[in-house]
């Protein structure tokens, strides 16, 4: 009893001395308006037509080639807010911050990952400090362990990282953000590359924290009915990490099929091939190009006639 209540009591006391510690680097950090960023970056006072949305991490800013979108259609607004090392709180963050700035009618791509305490290499463009720490909260409130709160302090601690965060201009910042294509190819074969077997053998039965994270993407979902605001989910099409695969499949799994782009068994069957790889977590210039063309048929699909 009394080593619970010990236990516990540690974990207050971490807590409380981590969420102090961000408050005190994320607020020093902030040299902008985080929401007028985004306002800025999607372009919001161009409200004539709808606009697609892609959110999420490094896969996302090499998997959606922007410019080939806007090649293929003229009409539609895309805008790729794909920031290296986001994770999917910080993704559902983006989504409700876009939901409320966004014209009816609007889609929402969100990438599935990983569940990482550490926040996107540029978050204090697009995140303020007091949604910072409520990431942080949610966080705990989904999973806590000590490991992660070693992580946490480890990168806050990037004295690197931080100065030249601190200091970056605005270009500089985006160029970490907007897609970015790497001709790179890479030659160490497909492990990670999703295939139609990890979708049909996967199980539906869902942990306890699968399903908190699930709860959490409904109301991301029905937040976005609210606003006439599609919002769909991504799952990356590669996933490096046995344990990512594990926790975000069988969550993929349970989303209804109106909010996940669903891939095809030809798509993964021709996109499995080190030839579209830049490493194992990320497509090249090649796979972006076949990944979004595949993705512009379901965009066409979801969007009907709303264009």
């Amino acid at each position: 009893m009394e080593k619970g209540i010990r236990k516990s009591i540690a974990k207050f006391i971490s807590l409380a001395i981590i969420l102090l510690m961000a408050a005190l680097i994320i607020k020093t950090r902030s040299s902008s308006d985080p929401f007028q960023n985004l306002l800025k970056y999607t372009e919001s006072h161009k409200k004539t037509s709808p606009k697609i949305f892609f959110v999420g991490s490094s896969r996302m800013r090499m998997g959606i080639a922007v410019d080939q979108l806007e090649k293929i259609d003229s009409v539609r607004q895309f805008y790729n807010l794909g920031n290296n090392r986001s994770s999917i709180l910080y993704n559902c963050r983006t989504a409700e911050k876009l939901i409320e700035v966004s014209p009816k009618n609007s889609l929402i791509y969100v990438e599935l990952s990983d569940l990482l305490i550490t926040p996107p290499n540029q978050h204090q463009y697009f995140y303020s400090f007091e949604e910072s720490l409520e990431i942080l909260k949610k966080h705990f409130a989904l999973r806590f362990s000590f490991a992660e709160l070693n992580e946490l302090i480890l990168q806050f601690f990037n004295f690197r990282l931080e100065i030249k965060n601190h200091f970056s201009d605005e270009e500089r910042i985006l160029n970490e953000i907007e897609y970015y294509a790497d001709e790179l190819n890479f030659h160490g074969g497909t492990s990670s590359i999703i295939t139609q077997d990890d979708l049909t053998s996967t199980s539906n039965d869902l942990t306890i924290f699968q399903q908190k994270y699930l709860v959490m993407l409904r109301k991301v979902i029905n937040r976005g009915k609210q606003k006439h605001i599609k919002v769909k989910f991504i799952l990356p099409v590669t996933i490096d990490k046995a344990s990512e695969r594990s926790q975000t499949l069988p969550i993929y799994k349970n989303i209804p099929a109106t909010n996940k782009w669903i891939y095809s068994a030809a798509f993964l069957e021709k996109i499995h091939s080190d030839f579209f790889l830049r490493d194992l977590n990320h497509l090249n210039a090649r796979g972006a190009h076949l990944h979004t063309l595949e993705l512009f048929k379901d965009i066409i699909a979801t969007t009907g006639s709303q264009f």
